[in-house]
């Protein structure tokens, strides 16, 4: 994910700074094999697992909860005219946490 971009408002960087370290905690999981969150270790679906899955799973559910306190936070801004959910830049960002995780799990 880039720095910065002119198109950024405060939903998107705040955004941006949540979701890396939500990446750093997914990569210390996988390079220790050790859950960071503990919380998340007797929930049934993440136990059934092998240990990448249940970082995966993990870091998809955080990253929906991230989502929901960022629209949130989007809404109480001097920013909220904008529709957050349809803002390309929200969107691109998005995709990339979501669907582009190879690329910030190659620095491993």
């Amino acid at each position: 994910m880039s720095d910065y971009n002119p198109a950024d408002i405060p939903a998107t960087e705040k955004f941006q700074t949540e979701v890396k370290l939500l990446q750093e905690e997914y990569k210390t999981s996988l390079k220790t094999g050790e859950h960071v969150d503990k919380q998340f270790e007797t929930i049934p679906l993440i136990v059934g697992n092998y240990f990448g899955k249940q970082c995966e799973i993990i870091y998809e559910t955080k990253l929906n909860q991230l989502c929901r306190e960022i629209i949130e936070f989007h809404k109480n801004s001097s920013m909220s005219h904008i529709d957050l959910i349809e803002y390309p830049r929200f969107k691109e960002l998005l995709w990339d946490a979501r669907y582009k995780t190879h690329t910030f799990l190659e620095t491993l």
